[in-house]
């Protein structure tokens, strides 16, 4: 997965300017993965695992999917081609979008942890009234 998305970010015409994001899911801290990150990447953006909001690559399988959904898969085989022909379909302009949609969801996601904490405080507060 690594390699393909070096090849996309090439695609894109981004150079070495891009950020690699991954998750410290354990497929991405194998020892072989970080040996070639650490030679290949020059930025790399670490988000807590399990933070799909801030991690595009999972709004790009969420397109992905509609996109594969919209076939009537009848095989094994079909999914394969289906899924090759749509990830190559995939615009720039589309990937580009997911991409600078990242501060907005960046937003998003500390407004849901200013708003989580405030209810957690309120709450505190009320059972202290009746500690």
């Amino acid at each position: 997965m690594v390699w393909g998305c070096m090849e996309s970010a090439t695609k894109l015409g981004l150079g070495s300017s891009f950020h690699f994001q991954h998750d410290n899911d354990p497929k991405h801290t194998a020892e072989n993965v970080k040996l070639w990150l650490l030679y290949n990447v020059l930025n790399q953006q670490y988000t807590p695992p399990q933070s799909p909001d801030l991690n595009s690559i999972e709004h790009l399988w969420d397109l992905l999917e509609s996109k594969i959904r919209q076939h009537n898969i009848s095989s094994k085989d079909m999914l394969k081609s289906v899924l090759k022909d749509e990830w190559e379909n995939i615009s720039t302009e589309e990937t580009i979008k997911l991409v600078n949609s990242k501060p907005k969801r960046l937003q998003e996601v500390l407004e849901r942890r200013w708003l989580s904490n405030q209810l957690l405080n309120s709450s505190l507060s009320f059972l202290n009234i009746f500690l």
